[in-house]
């Protein structure tokens, strides 16, 4: 697969994203709050996309998992600071004050538990499962998010956990068109059943994950465990 068919994988679905942001960041009604939750969905997506890139073209996955294991350790090690130390979790604050929700403030960021989703996809599942789990991860939640935040109301309808069924809807179409344009060269007669399959193990992770398990670590290892499964019954054609 080269970089044409990686590139082709994400334009479709950010092209969305990134329209639909344009327009509510050209909203008179977007609020402070509404802002900062752009800025960590963008945040979401380039750090998604950049580690799927460089995953898939520059360093093979024995690194890959060297690289983000450290990257864990680091910031778990920086977390125990924060606790320890108030004076430093003040200066993490601050300087990160721009991405931290008020609940991050003295408790792990999701941002974690995004790096420890992706170092499973990549150290436990085949090159090409891992890579699309984590675009799934970089443009689904994000996309579900955008269009729960902004286009739901508060009549519309909501599962027990209170995701939107548009925000479902949102997701599910993003990481079915991600998984069609970046599968269809290397699966020519299976790439639709693969798509489909991956992106509703995706969009159901969100829906059905256990209290307390981040979606950041639930949908990766969902659809990638999703697609391992499909791979033992239908070979890839």
């Amino acid at each position: 697969m080269d970089l044409d068919h990686l590139v082709r994988a994400v334009v479709a679905p950010i092209f969305v994203v990134l329209v639909s942001i344009l327009i509510a960041t050209k909203s008179t009604r977007l609020g402070n709050k509404s802002r900062f939750h752009l800025r960590r969905m963008l945040f979401h997506v380039t750090i998604g996309l950049t580690c799927a890139a460089v995953g898939q073209y520059f360093i093979p996955p024995f690194l890959c998992t060297y690289v983000l294991t450290t990257s864990i350790i680091v910031f778990y090690v920086l977390h125990q600071i924060r606790l320890i130390s108030p004076p430093f979790n003040a200066r993490f604050n601050r300087l990160f004050s721009f991405l931290l929700r008020p609940s991050e403030f003295d408790s792990l960021p999701t941002a974690f538990y995004f790096l420890i989703g992706m170092n499973i996809a990549i150290t436990f599942f085949d090159a090409d499962i891992a890579i699309l789990s984590i675009l799934f991860l970089a443009i689904g939640d994000p996309t579900a998010s955008l269009f729960g935040t902004w286009l739901a109301s508060g009549d519309s309808i909501r599962f027990s956990n209170g995701k939107t069924v548009i925000g479902a809807l949102a997701n599910f179409t993003a990481c079915s068109i991600t998984g069609i344009l970046y599968l269809r060269s290397t699966h020519s007669q299976t790439y639709m059943i693969y798509s489909v399959i991956g992106a509703l193990a995706a969009s159901l992770s969100e829906l059905i994950t256990l209290p307390g398990v981040d979606d950041n670590l639930a949908i990766p290892l969902t659809s990638a465990l999703a697609l391992t499964a499909l791979r033992r019954l239908l070979p890839v054609k």
